[in-house]
């Protein structure tokens, strides 16, 4: 069964020789529609993000949850018409990064990307 609000796609990078993993993002309210991979590196995780369908103007931040509880702020983007295309990095490792979460101006959870 496919959930109505989850999107996945490939977002191409800049780089043939880094191993994307690619994300199936479900987001939390109607109209918005995601894809993205993650990079990761030794020093960390690079989040691909692309969305659509968010309000232009308002801010978004993005937070990576680790293994041991802990919070990891990746940065934020405001939402504009059309496309945002962004890339999010925090210093956790892929084996420890549990989660990630985009999060609107009141921190509800806006989009969360299911990881393996």
């Amino acid at each position: 069964m496919t959930h109505p609000h989850i999107s996945s796609y490939a977002i191409l990078d800049d780089d043939p020789t880094v191993p994307l993993e690619p994300v199936a993002v479900e987001a939390m309210r109607d109209g918005v529609q995601a894809g993205a991979q993650m990079i990761g590196d030794t020093w960390g995780v690079e989040y691909v993000l692309e969305v659509t369908g968010l309000p232009a103007g308002r801010a978004y931040e993005v937070v990576y949850r680790t293994a041991d509880g802990g919070e990891e702020a990746a940065g934020s983007f405001l939402g504009v018409p059309g496309t945002v295309s962004c890339r999010m990095t925090a210093a956790a490792l892929r084996g420890q990064t549990r989660a990630i979460e985009v999060l609107d101006e009141e921190d509800a959870v806006l989009l969360r990307p299911q990881l393996a």
